[in-house]
């Protein structure tokens, strides 16, 4: 196989980090609710923001897919996109897991860190594709586990040019364009990521997936921050 053709494609909540007890992106949605909650009070009455405030995460957990959308881009919005990176990447660094009270960028699989450094030193590219945000995972994916900004495919928001004090910045607006987390995953592969056709036909990039790996391991989540 060619350099050019040499691409797999990870999921990343409960393939490449933890997901218990409930995807860690809606964590950082509940601390991001709190600390919105003065410029909106009837959030304290109004679903799915009640379920979230009394802290009810199984009920959260139980949330149809429109509700979590609903809660991404009520939270997520309205900011510029820098804004939300800094905020992302505050989060991620003193933000801690309930159960095991670490960090949860160091709430990753050993295993698929050496896995992902075993395939680029063999000359592949390795991509995130998942249904969480793309927005969430850039900022910080590169230094827990080598992925680069560019090579992270996700839900995203729809994005607006603004000039704000007389400065062009990208605004975030409150729609998601939303990745299935089953169906829409194959369809980024295919958008996003581009592989170059072989002289036996195209190249497919597979995803490796959370069921995948559990064929192959039972995945313990590191004790610290990940040395590859």
């Amino acid at each position: 196989m060619r350099p050019g053709e040499r691409i797999a494609a990870f999921d990343n909540d409960g393939t490449l980090w933890a997901e218990q007890p409930i995807y860690f992106q809606v964590f950082f949605t509940v601390d991001r609710v709190k600390a919105l909650l003065p410029q909106h009070p009837e959030w304290k009455h109004e679903e799915p923001f009640a379920s979230l405030l009394k802290g009810d995460m199984k009920a959260v957990a139980a949330m149809p897919e429109k509700e979590i959308v609903k809660l991404m881009a009520a939270t997520h919005a309205g900011m510029t996109t820098d804004e939300f990176s800094q905020i992302v990447t505050q989060w991620i660094t003193t933000a801690r897991h309930p159960k095991t009270g670490r960090p949860f960028n160091e709430m990753i699989y050993q295993p698929m860190v050496e896995l992902l450094a075993y395939l680029r030193a063999n000359g592949f590219k390795t991509f995130i594709v998942s249904g969480g945000g793309v927005e969430f995972m850039r900022p910080w994916v590169e230094k827990a586990y080598g992925i680069p900004p560019d090579q992270v495919v996700g839900s995203s928001a729809k994005l607006s040019f603004e000039l704000r004090d007389g400065k062009p910045v990208i605004v975030k607006l409150p729609e998601l364009d939303f990745v299935n987390d089953k169906a829409g995953k194959p369809v980024g592969i295919q958008k996003f990521i581009t592989t170059t056709p072989s002289a036996n036909g195209p190249t497919i990039a597979s995803q490796v997936s959370a069921n995948s790996i559990r064929r192959l391991m039972k995945p313990t989540p590191k004790a610290g921050p990940s040395s590859a």
